[in-house]
Order: C-alpha cells, then structure tokens, then sequence
C-alpha cells in the first residue's frame, strides 16, 4: 500500500511540472434544456450531449478549446 502510494504521489508530482498540455477527447452525457416559449411558459427537456474536443493549455494562464458539440433531445 505504501509502494502504490509513493507511485501515485510520483505520477501527479511528475505531470504537474510541465504546466503545458494538449488533449484531445470525447465526451458525453446527459443534461436538461430548459425552454421558455412565446406565452411565457417554461418547460424542461431531458438531452443527451456528445462533444469532440481539442484543448490547449499553455505553461502560465492561457487555455483554448475547440470542440464539435451535438445534443439529442
């Protein structure tokens, strides 16, 4: 147990010390879209969210993503 632990603490220690990353992914699940229509009327409807992404993240503060995002209803 402390062998995996020390491993662990090496693996985030080690992926914190370049500070610039890039990623590429999928991601999805699911979410509500709330709606008010014309009449003022709200209702709720449950979606179901897909993305691919890309994201840039740079050694100081900056980060930009681009992704492609599609939604069922």
């Amino acid at each position: 147990m402390k062998k995996l632990f020390i491993i662990v603490a090496l693996l985030v220690f080690v992926e914190t010390l370049y500070g610039q990353g890039f990623q590429v992914g999928l991601r999805t699940g699911g979410g509500a879209l709330f709606t008010l229509n014309n009449k003022l009327e709200e209702y709720t409807q449950a979606t179901w969210n897909s993305q691919l992404y890309t994201r840039y993240e740079s050694k100081k503060w900056f980060a930009m993503e681009i992704g492609l995002y599609h939604s069922n209803y």
